[in-house]
């Protein structure tokens, strides 16, 4: 790392515990690996959460993201570009299969911005957004069971030529820009 990069990610951690303080509490634990086999599938599942504080209520992780723009519109984006709301869903998969007796954890997501003043947002997925990550994850298990099973994975089309196009914005600007 450049000294320049240490000493952003020092004042980032600063400014992340001057905003939150306590969030990433001593009752905790740091980089949790949680390790099971989905019942469904057979398939071995992992993760390893950034936060987790057990509970025989309601658990919580945290997971810690940096980003550009830490506003909800740019949030709501990432999640859906990086499928953070498949992450919310298979830690509480993991949760539940490691520790059927603790309640679905709430999951918050801790966007920080990269740049000064280094401002933090935290959220967590909604209820379908979750739902949804969790259908993927279940969709996701299935594919690679049956790819393990057959020998056989998916990947782009080598026997044959295709054919791609512009994105649509791309001609759209081409057509309206002046030259």
């Amino acid at each position: 790392m450049l000294e320049a990069e240490a000493y952003q990610v020092q004042e980032m951690a600063a400014e992340l515990h001057t905003q939150v303080p306590g969030l990433f509490g001593e009752s905790g634990f740091v980089e949790q690996v949680l390790v099971w086999d989905d019942l469904d599938t057979g398939v071995r599942c992992k993760a390893m959460l950034d936060w987790w504080r057990p509970s025989n209520g309601r658990s919580v992780i945290a997971d810690y993201k940096t980003c550009v723009a830490a506003d909800d519109e740019s949030i709501s984006k990432a999640v859906d570009r990086y499928g953070y709301h498949q992450q919310a869903a298979w830690y509480a998969d993991g949760v539940a299969a490691l520790h059927p007796e603790s309640a679905i954890p709430r999951v918050v997501f801790v966007f920080q911005e990269k740049t000064e003043p280094y401002l933090v947002n935290l959220v967590q997925i909604d209820e379908e957004g979750v739902a949804i990550g969790a259908e993927r994850n279940t969709l996701a298990r299935q594919i690679y069971r049956d790819c393990v099973e057959s020998g056989r994975w998916p990947g782009y089309n080598a026997d044959r030529i295709g054919t791609v196009s512009l994105p649509r914005w791309a001609v759209t600007r081409h057509r309206y820009m002046e030259v």
